[in-house]
């Protein structure tokens, strides 16, 4: 199958899930955060539509983000090509044998345009992380037949995107902005929003009737914008640039983003944690010769704590469970010897995108904790 096909069939599919998600999974979906005690069958019939639709908004995401751009450039060339040609436009038409859709090209690619960014922004808004796909819900398939039947697995997952305000916990920097730069960064946003604004709306007087009457007094206040967006322009780039060099911003975020406790079929007791502390560093230099550079540096620590907790009746201590590991045997109760992992991961990366865990990696570092105890006679 080839791109554009697949890519309007992951549209359409997600759509098609997303009606046909329930209000619990809506709920999770708008919340992007999972809690609850449910059987093992439970949960999936719970995160099977969810997954679904993950994976084909992600696609129809990425194909609204491209066309959005392209419908974006195409419009902007067809712009300068229709001022080009504003004098002896219809005789090109003519020529060109396009006069027949004269004025739609650009009425569709506006179109195009608004509906591809409506769509990437609704499905951004909804989009889960790809945790729950890749590792929650192929781990809960694996419950389904080792764990105990029927038994209810208690579960807390984050959906939401590691780097987002709520998971933010601390931000240290190397110098204070002034306040002068504050304002003057909010003052740049503000004109070019409004540049924009008045782009389409002097594109639109030239096509629909009903904005003709605005194109008066955009002519009179367009070069006052100019001049004065010019001014404060350099005034920002001094604001800017002002201050010793490096400046250095660190970005600390923690994302609790899963723990599960559940019972397996042997009635051994397995609970997790998951805990991601990433870093972002934000680091502007200024060269000998004056130019500015910024470099991002991302960084991840995952910690993984693992409880494991094997029944007396069904698991004796092995010959190797003095033996020093990563394994911190915590005080046996009456009825189970229990084991504690630890399992800290470290990684560094120039990109924003955060490595997902290893399912098998941590079903590795489960079958290890089995290693520790043998089956009673």
């Amino acid at each position: 199958m080839d791109k554009p096909v697949f890519a309007l069939k992951s549209f359409w599919l997600a759509i098609r899930y997303f009606l046909f998600l329930n209000n619990e999974q809506t709920k999770i979906l708008l919340l992007r955060k999972i809690e609850g005690n449910k059987s093992a069958f439970d949960w999936i019939s719970t995160l099977d539509n969810l997954t679904k639709f993950d994976e084909h908004a992600d696609n129809a995401r990425h194909t609204c983000f491209v066309l959005g751009w392209w419908t974006f450039g195409l419009s902007i060339v067809w712009i300068i090509l229709a001022s080009i040609l504003q004098n002896n436009a219809l005789e090109f038409w003519i020529k060109t044998g396009l006069y027949f859709i004269d004025g739609y090209i650009f009425k569709v690619l506006l179109f195009i345009f608004f509906i591809s960014w409506f769509f990437y922004f609704l499905f951004k808004r909804v989009d889960l992380e790809n945790r729950l796909r890749l590792f929650v819900y192929p781990l809960f398939k694996i419950f389904t037949e080792e764990g105990k039947e029927n038994s209810l697995i208690s579960l807390s997952c984050q959906l939401g995107a590691p780097r987002s305000k709520r998971y933010k916990t601390g931000v240290k920097k190397n110098y204070t902005p002034s306040a002068f730069s504050k304002w003057m960064n909010r003052i740049m946003l503000s004109i070019v929003v409004l540049g924009v604004v008045i782009a389409l709306l002097y594109t639109l007087s030239s096509n629909i009737p009903i904005f003709k009457q605005i194109e008066r007094l955009l002519n009179e206040f367009i070069g006052f914008f100019a001049v004065g967006s010019f001014v404060l322009l350099f005034v920002w780039i001094f604001s800017t640039v002002g201050g010793k060099y490096p400046k250095i911003t660190n970005t600390i975020y923690t994302y609790p983003w899963f723990s599960f406790s559940a019972r397996m079929a042997d009635d051994t007791v397995l609970s997790a944690d998951f805990v991601d502390t990433l870093l972002s560093r934000k680091v502007v230099k200024s060269n000998p010769r004056g130019k500015i550079k910024t470099k991002y540096k991302y960084g991840i620590k995952r910690l993984i704590s693992i409880t494991i907790g094997f029944d007396k009746d069904n698991y004796n201590y092995s010959s190797s469970s003095s033996q020093k590991g990563s394994f911190i045997q915590e005080k046996p109760n009456d009825k189970r010897h229990t084991f504690k992992i630890k399992d800290k991961q470290k990684e560094v990366a120039i990109v924003e995108k955060v490595k997902l865990p290893n399912l098998d990696k941590f079903l590795g570092l489960v079958a290890k904790a089995y290693q520790k105890v043998k089956q009673a006679a």
